[in-house]
């Protein structure tokens, strides 16, 4: 449908043209631009202090395997970096079966025990709790 077509019809926005304007509406926001600016690597490459990188392996919003590989590629020059990939989890170190957001409101349990295990004994090691 041609756009004179959508204007006659009444139509705002069809299926189509709604995500195109939402992205569009998003992409022009200051947060959405110092985003796609960003460089991680720049930051890191000065972080001196012990760090504890966590990901899920189901987690679809940060890639788990190309996360964690770059946490230890731009900390190769920090000697206390711990990585760690947890089996079935999701993005909020929540069990899962798909990871995918729609997920996130049925599934009906606590933050990842072996998450938490994880975190305590990290800081217990790095502090000495």
């Amino acid at each position: 449908m041609d756009d004179k077509r959508v204007k006659e019809a009444g139509i705002e926005f069809d299926h189509f043209r709604y995500s195109i304007y939402m992205y569009a509406q998003q992409a022009t926001t200051p947060w959405y631009r110092f985003l796609i600016r960003y460089d991680p690597a720049v930051y890191l490459s000065k972080v001196k202090v012990p760090v504890l990188a966590i990901n899920g392996t189901k987690d679809v919003m940060v890639n788990c395997r190309q996360n964690l590989d770059n946490v230890r590629k731009y900390l190769a020059h920090n000697k206390n970096v711990t990585v760690v990939a947890i089996p079935d989890m999701n993005h909020l170190l929540l069990p899962c079966s798909t990871g995918t957001q729609d997920e996130y409101a049925k599934i009906d349990a606590p933050v990842s025990s072996d998450a938490l295990e994880i975190i305590y004994n990290w800081i217990e090691t790095e502090i000495g709790l």
